[in-house]
């Protein structure tokens, strides 16, 4: 699984671990894991307006580069060429609003740091 004896491993147990999986893929801020040097940004976006407006400040002012995963088609891609293994986490983010599926192209050596934007369900348009 990539994790190395003295490795962080968690705290979860390795039965949690397959029990929620692909969501353990994600590293858990709540539980202060370390951030390591190959976790990859993930932006789950589920609301087209929140998308762009969120888009538009990763790239343009924090000048990252965007991975757009907006088909499941494409998630399959990027699982197939272990896109994130290819990735920087100071350079890329990735984005799509299929969670489940893009959990699954994290793997125990490049882990998902996961941001969402949500806005107050009265403030979209109806």
């Amino acid at each position: 699984h990539g994790l190395e004896p003295g490795q962080y491993h968690g705290t979860y147990p390795h039965s949690l671990l397959t029990l929620f999986y692909p969501y353990t893929l994600f590293r858990d801020v709540v539980l202060d894991q370390p951030i390591g040097d190959t976790d990859i940004p993930f932006f789950w976006h589920i609301h087209n307006t929140d998308e762009m407006v969120y888009k538009n400040i990763l790239s343009g002012c924090y000048g990252l580069e965007i991975v757009e995963l907006n088909d499941k088609k494409s998630i399959t891609e990027a699982k197939n060429l272990n896109i994130v293994s290819k990735l920087n986490r100071t350079k890329h983010v990735i984005t799509s609003p299929f969670i489940r599926e893009t959990a699954e192209i994290f793997t125990t050596d490049n882990f998902g740091r996961m941001v969402c934007f949500l806005r107050h369900p009265l403030d979209y348009d109806l």
